[in-house]
């Protein structure tokens, strides 16, 4: 009787330990953010883009603008610019793509960045670039990107109209300050960056990302954010008012003249 009373005991010991371990229930996990890879490419159109898992290259705004490799982007060098004894020719630009590029995790800094597609005149000559930035009376900063090809003085070379592709990253976007963006001096777009919104104005259409602080910094999106952008509406142009028809005159009309009397005699 005793060895029963005993295994009860034991049983009702080991049943109670065994309870006071079992853990508390796990509240349900809460989902990650979304990885950097599943929005680093931001609306825009018209875009190749080779993505690389080891880059945290954010593309803002692509608009007809191709990168084949992630790994060679960046900005002209020296031997980029027009060099002693070079002079500049043309380059025959057939496409020009744009983007706003920037990098996770550092605020701050965004980049245009261009894609150019064209043909050098000869195997003499080489693509340039060169970047001229001013700032009007109205406080727009033009950025006027100089894309030409450059070819030693001395050489001639028989012209083979060789094609050409190429990206690059240009000048820093300024927050707070329009800007216009040109290519040989004719224009390409708009960009304004103001109050963490990102604004690009091209061909009459405009593009509008908000929360650009939050992005870079790798917050998840969500659908509220999603429903602020503006991705390619077009721009209604400003119908011109009819020009007011000028006063009548208060004279009243002349009568019409009544034929003349014969004359008499």
């Amino acid at each position: 009787m005793r060895s029963s009373l005993t295994g009860i005991l034991l049983s009702l010991l080991l049943a109670s330990a065994t309870y006071a371990q079992e853990p508390e229930e796990v509240p349900p996990e809460v989902p990650p953010p979304a990885k950097l890879e599943l929005y680093r490419i931001l609306s825009g159109e018209n875009y190749a883009i080779n993505l690389r898992d080891d880059k945290e290259f954010l593309y803002f705004i692509p608009i007809n603008y191709k990168v084949e490799s992630e790994a060679g982007l960046g900005f002209p060098g020296e031997q980029d610019k027009l060099q002693p004894g070079e002079q500049p020719d043309t380059l025959r630009l057939s496409h020009v793509g744009m983007a706003i590029v920037g990098r996770a995790n550092m605020p701050n800094q965004l980049y245009l960045s261009l894609f150019i597609k064209g043909a050098i005149p000869s195997q003499c000559h080489k693509p340039k670039v060169e970047t001229k930035t001013e700032v009007n009376e109205k406080g727009v900063t033009i950025i006027n990107n100089l894309i030409f090809s450059g070819i030693p003085r001395t050489k001639l070379c028989p012209t083979q109209n060789l094609p050409i592709e190429f990206t690059f990253l240009g000048e820093k976007i300024p927050q707070n300050s329009p800007i216009e963006v040109q290519i040989n001096y004719q224009p390409l777009a708009e960009i304004n960056w103001e109050n963490d919104n990102l604004i690009v104005i091209q061909r009459n259409r405009i593009w509008k990302i908000t929360r650009i602080s939050r992005i870079i910094s790798q917050e998840a999106l969500n659908k509220r954010w999603l429903g602020e952008w503006l991705n390619g509406k077009e721009l209604k142009k400003e119908q011109s008012k009819p020009q007011p028809k000028p006063p009548e005159p208060n004279n009243p009309p002349t009568p019409p003249e009544s034929p003349p009397s014969p004359e008499t005699e």
